[in-house]
């Protein structure tokens, strides 16, 4: 399960607050709010990607919302394999991002950790500390991709919505980072700041959302 410890994973990057600049923002999608949309009677959610909405999920096949009506149906109850089927589902959803946010808070730490002890940039890190650093800033950066593979169960949509903006922000942050700090640019820094903050402020909502959704207590 998705603990919130694993999705309130916050880069702090240390060498930011040196060269700090105000109103610079780096998002394409900081304001844009995608709506869920007809596709004949079917309805799709979508999410930004790069200031454009894209189709994201089906979330209904056949949506009223859409002019859609679907046939009458018998009130029986759901049956015991499809109950347990969706559960089955929860359960490697669960399980899969839950692994995907180990990873991030793992590949996280080290890079806070080092920006800590050494915020001086690249050009004082041994070459070792430099090789971990790109391979745990790729580990980040990847973490979007790897979650939109997902198979995600119905009724979670909305929160993986969340969590993709989140991870979507933390990908775009690390370039800017690896070069903000090869070439101690404070523009490329502060806009890294920024995505890592909206994007630890996303995982955060999610998370609330899944526990919500789960009845779970905090």
């Amino acid at each position: 399960m998705i603990s919130k410890e694993k999705t309130s994973v916050v880069l702090i990057v240390t060498i930011c607050c040196v060269f700090l600049l105000s109103g610079c923002s780096s998002d394409p999608c900081a304001s844009i709010k995608c709506p869920d949309v007809c596709h004949g009677g079917e309805l799709w959610s979508q999410v930004c990607d790069n200031g454009k909405c894209i189709d994201y999920k089906q979330v209904s096949s056949c949506s009223s919302y859409c002019g859609c009506t679907p046939q009458s149906t018998t009130n029986s109850q759901p049956t015991q394999s499809t109950t347990t089927s969706q559960n089955e589902k929860i359960t490697t959803y669960a399980n899969e991002m839950s692994k995907i946010m180990e990873n991030l808070l793992e590949s996280g730490q080290y890079c806070s950790d080092l920006l800590t002890k050494k915020p001086l940039g690249p050009k004082y890190w041994t070459q070792e500390e430099i090789y971990l650093f790109a391979m745990h800033t790729l580990v980040i950066e990847m973490s979007y991709d790897e979650a939109k593979k997902v198979e995600v169960p119905t009724g979670f949509e909305s929160i993986q919505r969340e969590i993709l903006e989140g991870l979507r922000k933390y990908a775009q942050a690390m370039p800017l980072l690896r070069e903000g700090l090869d070439e101690m640019n404070n523009t490329k820094l502060n806009m890294a700041n920024t995505l890592i903050g909206e994007g630890s402020n996303n995982l955060n909502r999610g998370t609330d959302m899944l526990y919500e959704k789960m009845g779970l207590s905090r």
